[in-house]
């Protein structure tokens, strides 16, 4: 038994003996692989405090934004609308008395003056119902003059002496007809204008009250228009306008009407303006631009629209900074001038966010720069 067991210990001696270098070897690639592991595990540490120090300063670093300091300032708010011109007298010319057209002196488009003759028509036999009446006056003034001879002699009645009387009335006042009827021949302006679409020729027949034309003034000329109910108590009758037309053409106007009713349909209110046209330049139906003062108020002045932003459910306003906090305010454009715009709503003072607006959101702390003055 006890050789057995020398037997096999030194069998185990020469397996070691000729096995040793694979057992370091062994031995070495467990000790690198924990080595490895264990500066894993550090990294992996590392690289998470690292992230989370990341993390830390993002949610420390604030959005510069650029801003600008305004002050409110007392203005006259002013609304701008569209309208039509229109001519201030617009008549359709008639005839007073029957006939054959026998000239026509006005063509369509020429400037007239009050009374100036437009169409003549034919005499036909009015002459002769001319002649006819001013020899009844004068026999008519025969008989009277003889009956009241007669009367004072008691030659005649009184009753006698009233018919002369009223036949006399009767032909003079049939002589006036004939006369009134003789100038109804000339048709004639009725006030300085443009005779416009003229409807008769030479040799037309035209019975009494047929139209031959239209008649209109354009000096000076109206401007018609609808305002939104909102506005109705800021506008004041004798407001001047700046009115411009599509050419580009501007001139003044002044408020003379406000209707005192709103139209059912649009809740809008009627207003007309007139302004001075004493060449007839600016016709009739022509589109406006028609820029109207209200009331004064309290304003911002903004260089421009890019201020301008929306909110989170599409309010048009402005991003002011209050305290390094982002707040909005909505706001209205009241003027709108060369240089900028004015609008309101913003608090008397206020640091308005010209640059930026849009990567920041209300709540929001930032950080702020001035805006550079040019």
């Amino acid at each position: 038994m006890t050789e057995k067991k020398t037997i096999s210990r030194k069998s185990n001696g020469k397996w070691f003996k000729k096995n040793k270098k694979i057992l370091i070897a062994i031995v070495v690639l467990i000790i690198a692989l924990i080595l490895l592991s264990n500066k894993n595990g550090k990294n992996k540490k590392e690289t998470e405090t690292q992230t989370q120090t990341e993390i830390i300063e993002v949610k420390d670093k604030k959005t510069l934004v650029e801003v600008e300091h305004l002050e409110a300032q007392d203005i006259v708010a002013e609304i701008k609308v569209f309208g039509q011109t229109a001519s201030n007298k617009k008549i359709p010319v008639k005839s007073r008395t029957d006939g054959t057209v026998k000239s026509t002196i006005a063509h369509k488009g020429q400037l007239v003056k009050t009374d100036d003759v437009l169409i003549e028509l034919s005499m036909d036999d009015r002459m002769a119902k001319l002649n006819a009446a001013k020899a009844q006056i004068e026999e008519s003034k025969l008989i009277y003059k003889t009956t009241k001879t007669l009367v004072k002699q008691n030659f005649d009645s009184e009753a006698a002496l009233i018919q002369a009387e009223a036949g006399l009335k009767a032909a003079k006042s049939n002589l006036e007809a004939v006369q009134k009827d003789i100038n109804y021949t000339k048709i004639t302006a009725p006030f300085d204008g443009i005779f416009d679409k003229r409807t008769v020729e030479i040799g037309d027949y035209v019975g009494k009250n047929t139209q031959i034309g239209t008649l209109i003034s354009l000096n000076p000329i109206k401007i018609k228009a609808d305002i939104p109910e909102r506005y109705i108590g800021r506008v004041q009758k004798g407001r001047i306008a700046t009115t411009k037309l599509l050419s580009g053409q501007k001139f003044d106007s002044k408020l003379t009407y406000v209707s005192s009713s709103a139209e059912s349909a649009t809740r809008t209110f009627n207003i007309e303006l007139e302004s001075e046209n004493p060449n007839n330049k600016i016709a009739e139906g022509l589109t406006v631009e028609i820029t109207l003062p209200l009331d004064t108020q309290k304003a911002h002045k903004i260089s421009t629209l890019s201020a301008l932003t929306l909110n989170e459910v599409g309010t048009i306003g402005i991003k002011t900074v209050e305290d390094g906090i982002v707040q909005f305010y909505e706001v209205t454009i009241i003027r709108e001038d060369k240089d900028g715009f004015w609008i309101a709503g913003l608090p008397e003072n206020a640091t308005v966010i010209t640059t930026g607006q849009e990567y920041v959101k209300t709540g929001e702390a930032v950080r702020t720069q001035e805006k550079e003055v040019k």
